[in-house]
């Protein structure tokens, strides 16, 4: 007598065994709005894959899960890399070596999920409000970690570097009586076209600007009929503005000895990081953080952008460009506004 088993696929949610925190991202706080791949609303439901479901796109027809484009995407041990991000949350940036001992991991797999977790920080794009704190930060361009580069981590005690501005990578760090931003500018002496890049779409309802006495916020200020008001003055008699340098100085510390120092192509990064841990609101899987589909590309495109941001807003060579590449780099739907440089 022959007996004859049926193979049926199992498309229980439960397969795998996830966990709690993973189903509910997955089916709660994730959400679909649009192909990661070119943009389009037009999508339907196209089966299940594990613990959701999958969709196809109608118009460039290709499919994609929820996380598809997320920090979530590429991940294969997801829920150890929820604790990895809910570490980072609650404890802060520890070392590479640290985090490599506590979740068993390799040091490339803890520095590129560290990246793509500090990645998925959303954009601010809503406007200044009433009076605005400008300050100007420099690090020493920096170019730890990249191979080919004799003595990267050393250079930076030479006093040729200290001293000339050429080598001095830019963050302005501003504030209005709500919130906080910090952007990387550029490497070499500030001018008011940096600031003009950066700011000047968001600062139309700003009238006084509280800033160090430096020509290049002169310029800004005078360009846009803004009434300027000197930094140092008024430090020792205003809270906010010294609370905002006491923030700013710490930002330093923090990259210089905490860190042992950022790469430039990187600190853009650390700087809404930051921010976000200061003020408590850096919440790495909030729907928010989950709704930026294009983490995936940026992080394996990175390098081409750091090389756009080297040839336009240094004056320094790029050379030693890194090997690693993916092939579907290419293949997302981005917007320029959304570009980290």
């Amino acid at each position: 007598m022959w007996v004859f088993y049926i193979f049926v696929p199992n498309f229980n949610f439960m397969s795998n065994n996830p966990s709690k925190e993973l189903l509910n991202i997955y089916q709660k706080v994730i959400k679909v709005r649009h192909c990661p791949w070119c943009g389009s609303e037009e999508f339907v439901k196209h089966g299940k894959y594990k613990y959701t479901y999958r969709y196809k796109c109608k118009s460039c027809r290709r499919t994609f899960l929820p996380s598809t484009g997320t920090s979530l995407h590429y991940i294969h041990k997801k829920d150890l890399f929820i604790s990895y991000a809910k570490f980072i949350q609650r404890e802060g940036m520890a070392s590479l070596k640290k985090m490599c001992k506590r979740f068993e991991i390799a040091p490339l797999t803890a520095f590129d999920w560290r990246h793509k977790i500090l990645m998925s920080i959303p954009l601010n794009d809503k406007n200044f409000l009433s009076e605005l704190f400008m300050q100007d930060l420099w690090f020493l361009f920096n170019q730890k970690g990249r191979k080919g580069i004799p003595n990267s981590r050393t250079t930076g005690n030479d006093p040729i570097f200290l001293c000339d501005d050429k080598y001095k990578t830019r963050i302005l760090s501003v504030k209005d009586n709500v919130r906080g931003e910090m952007k990387l500018s550029n490497v070499g002496g500030l001018k008011k076209e940096h600031l003009q890049r950066l700011f000047e779409k968001k600062m139309k309802q700003i009238k006084i600007i509280t800033c160090p006495d430096i020509d290049c916020f002169k310029d800004f200020a005078k360009k846009r009929n803004t009434k300027i008001i000197d930094f140092e003055s008024k430090i020792k008699i205003d809270s906010k503005i010294r609370s905002f340098n006491i923030q700013n100085q710490l930002f330093k510390i923090w990259i210089n000895k905490s860190l042992k120092g950022v790469a430039t192509k990187y600190i853009a990064m650390y700087c809404n990081y930051f921010l976000g841990f200061i003020t408590h609101s850096f919440k790495p899987f909030a729907q928010s953080y989950l709704l930026q589909k294009n983490i995936w590309p940026f992080y394996t495109l990175v390098e081409e952008f750091y090389a756009a941001f080297v040839t336009k807003y240094t004056s320094l060579e790029y050379a030693f460009p890194t090997k690693r590449k993916w092939k579907t780099s290419k293949f997302y739907y981005l917007k320029e506004w959304q570009f980290r440089y």
